[in-house]
């Protein structure tokens, strides 16, 4: 499960902007003999569009937290554009 708080922000021109925070917990249920093993993660995103012309999304997140193992972040801006 997922849950994703966001809140959508309009702005002049009928751009839109909207950040938003995500948390994420897996369970694994590999062994039977074993207790199960979770792994949980955290992320946020910031997504701006500009309809007719362009939309940029930066997201970023953290993966393995409270595992044993370390914790890696990743980050992603994409840019999306119309081809005319």
């Amino acid at each position: 499960v997922a849950p994703r708080l966001g809140k959508a922000f309009s702005l002049e021109g009928g751009e839109t902007l909207e950040p938003y925070l995500e948390v994420k917990r897996e369970i694994g249920l590999s062994e039977a003999d074993t207790l199960p093993q979770s792994a949980d993660s955290a992320g946020a995103g910031l997504n701006f569009n500009r309809p007719g012309s362009y939309a940029v999304n930066v997201t970023t997140d953290v993966q393995g937290l409270g595992s044993s193992e370390p914790a890696s972040l990743n980050s992603k801006v994409q840019l999306k554009v119309p081809l005319q």
